[in-house]
């Protein structure tokens, strides 16, 4: 597969009230919401699914060639009506729909693809989000271990530009930049990797580096986790549109 170089567009709802996933009109919906989103002039590739820990939060990723295709998108005649699909099926009224947009700094799509994927967010202060930006977009994960040790299929991790209806997932004096997408067979594949002696060895370097420097810290995301809720990192269990 040809590696894809693209704005990523996260989106987390949350299904409204009576609605179920499984429903044949619900399939119906989201499967003309799906290919409704693949025809958006500049829209790459579309991926879906619920979180695993909580079915009720879906989770949209949206691959944007450019950050203008997005940003026309959302100021043309065509956004009203898309907007009321999404609300057929998501309670935007409870819970708007959070997005990310992340310039990631690899393909993630391998991460996107497996059976279950880990996405994680990190927090940094204001203060030092365009340092934190830097060190990030220098990153290379290529050789990480938890490929060579977690055995991850894929993933990458990557810089969030920009945020909407995000108010809630960080302290007013924080704001997510830190996006992380790795692919395994099963959640528990990533629990195992978690208990290694190669990830305490991650998390330690990590305490060291200069994110933690800079005062990384998790998010608060909704949904749930494997953890505790509403934390910073979950699984989704995604199909391709």
């Amino acid at each position: 597969m040809a590696e894809i170089k693209a704005i990523n567009e996260t989106i987390i709802v949350r299904l409204k009230e009576g609605i179920e996933l499984e429903d044949s009109a619900t399939v119906a919906k989201t499967t003309k919401l799906a290919e409704t989103m693949k025809a958006i002039d500049g829209v790459v590739r579309v991926f879906w699914g619920p979180q695993v820990e909580d079915p009720r939060h879906c989770v949209w990723i949206i691959y944007w060639k450019a950050q203008e295709n997005f940003t026309a998108f959302g100021a043309s005649e065509g956004f009203g009506p898309f907007s009321a699909m999404v609300a057929e099926i998501f309670d935007v009224v409870a819970l708007p729909p959070i997005v990310f947009m992340t310039n990631f700094n690899s393909d993630a799509t391998a991460g996107y693809t497996a059976p279950v994927t880990e996405i994680a967010f990190f927090t940094v202060p204001k203060s030092a989000l365009e340092e934190a930006r830097a060190d990030i977009e220098a990153s290379d994960v290529s050789s990480h271990p938890v490929f060579s040790v977690g055995n991850s299929s894929g993933g990458s991790i990557g810089f969030v530009f920009l945020a909407k209806h995000a108010e809630n997932t960080a302290p007013e004096d924080r704001t997510v930049a830190l996006h992380g997408v790795f692919g395994y067979e099963s959640v528990d594949d990533h629990v195992k990797w978690r208990a290694t002696p190669e990830h305490a060895q991650v998390i330690e370097e990590m305490g060291k580096s200069k994110l933690a420097e800079l005062g990384m810290g998790e998010s608060n995301v909704p949904g749930g986790n494997i953890f505790l809720p509403d934390s910073n990192m979950f699984h989704v269990k995604f199909q391709a549109a």
